[in-house]
């Protein structure tokens, strides 16, 4: 049997999840990723543009949008990625491809999905002209 919000009767909310007024309230995505990530070991990971495994660390900073020497300051230990680095990096080990398809879809010249744009829902609020 479902319930309001589609969800199974007895469903198990995702993990760390709340419930709130029959609402599911996800936690805030840096309480969820690993204080450390081995950047070295997810560069190591992928293929270059060859098909060769492993990339350098000029490459993969170009890849993804990284300065090398950030890149190289992360891998020797002299500085940790925090914030939105973070986060794509915890992306890029668990998805490379889903993330490089993103970001050939941003080179291509495509557009954010509309439901993903907030400019495109603000548009679409009706503003009283009284």
């Amino acid at each position: 049997m479902m319930n309001k919000q589609g969800r199974a009767s007895g469903e198990q909310l995702p993990a760390g999840c709340l419930l709130v007024r029959r609402r599911v309230i996800y936690p805030p995505i840096m309480d969820c990723l690993p204080e450390t990530l081995d950047v070295a070991a997810i560069r190591l990971a992928l293929t270059n543009d060859y098909g060769c495994p492993s990339v350098t660390q000029d490459q993969f900073a170009r890849r993804f949008g990284f300065s090398p020497g950030t890149v190289r300051d992360w891998e020797q230990g002299r500085r940790k990625p925090d914030g939105a680095a973070r986060v794509l990096l915890f992306l890029i080990a668990h998805n490379a491809a889903g993330v490089e398809a993103a970001i050939q879809a941003a080179i291509a010249g495509d557009p954010v999905r509309p439901s993903l744009d907030p400019r495109a829902r603000a548009s679409k609020r009706v503003r009283s002209t009284a």
